[in-house]
């Protein structure tokens, strides 16, 4: 047994304190940006940069780099923050223009790299980083369409087979990039946004 603030507490717990003197705590920490994928305005989207800087609101992201403290990804996914929508009825064996389809080609044309410091990692095809191999989704009586990339659940990620830790203040960039002139979408402004699911290792106060 040991005193912390006062109360007894088991000598095993002693890993997870949140306060003493000195040392290091091990916390979970996910980290989340979006950017707006616009195939169809000026200028059209080729690559889009994540987690580098201020967003307009708070739901759109939670960090920047560099960051105060170390940081281990061991996780890394993609989610669409799309809501269904009614699309026209396509032409009889066309392909079904609509959100599905637009999220199909995004996913299947398109790759994520990231560096750290000056070292690089990946290319990722985005098809990897969700559940499974591809495009979850609906298409409803031909009215309807919805997709995601996976099964729309916090679990679906692409788990990495060796994480990666970013040390305290260090420079990251992720960019998610497309070649020119291969996607034809028929929705503009789709939101994408980068999760990476990690722990960070901050002073026990």
């Amino acid at each position: 047994m040991r005193t912390q603030g006062g109360v007894s507490i088991p000598d095993a717990w002693g890993p997870y304190l949140t306060q003493q003197f000195d040392g290091f705590e091990m916390t979970h920490l996910p980290l989340w940006f979006t950017r707006t994928f616009n195939p169809t305005g000026l200028p059209l989207t080729l690559s889009l940069n994540f987690f580098d800087q201020a967003l307009a609101t708070l739901d759109l992201f939670n960090a920047i780099f560099p960051i105060q403290f170390s940081y281990k990804v061991y996780a890394i996914g993609v989610h669409f923050r799309v809501r269904p929508r009614n699309e026209n009825s396509p032409t009889a064996g066309a392909n079904f223009a609509g959100v599905f389809d637009d999220i199909v080609q995004i996913t299947d044309l398109g790759r994520l790299s990231w560096s750290i410091g000056t070292k690089n990692y990946g290319p990722f095809p985005l098809w990897k980083l969700g559940a499974g191999a591809g495009v979850s989704g609906i298409i409803n009586g031909n009215a309807t369409s919805y997709a995601q990339l996976g099964d729309p659940a916090s679990p679906s990620l692409y788990t990495l087979k060796i994480p990666l830790v970013i040390p305290a203040q260090t420079q990251v960039s992720f960019i998610m990039d497309w070649p020119q002139g291969a996607i034809a979408t028929t929705t503009a402004n789709i939101p994408i946004t980068l999760c990476l699911e990690g722990e960070t290792a901050r002073p026990i106060q």
